[in-house]
């Protein structure tokens, strides 16, 4: 049983890094000029990565209740080891401070 949910634990582990690598594409390329254009950039970005663990966790259960659990396993502890990994490390672009608004 154990073999049977690798796969999907590892599909979960992608749709992770997906997401971690979609949003770091966003937080580099936020310009404090262009409001409107961040809004669009931040609220697409959020929907795909929604749809992408969403469809994840949906063709998982499609095959059993465990086989989706695998995925949200893979999703959530490899999200746990990119926020250690990457978390303290701050794009130049984001360390003089600044923010959208100012």
């Amino acid at each position: 049983m154990t073999l049977i949910l690798i796969p999907w634990f590892l599909m979960g582990a992608c749709s992770a890094i997906f997401n971690h690598i979609t949003r770091l594409w966003t937080v580099t390329r936020i310009q404090p000029n262009q409001k409107s254009r961040v809004m669009a950039m931040v609220f697409v970005g959020a929907l795909v990565r929604l749809l992408v663990s969403g469809l994840s966790i949906y063709i998982a259960l499609r095959e059993s209740i465990f086989a989706a659990l695998a995925v949200f396993a893979g999703l959530w502890s490899m999200r746990g080891a990119l926020i250690l990994i990457n978390g303290l490390n701050i794009p130049e672009s984001l360390q003089d401070h600044r923010t959208i608004g100012s």
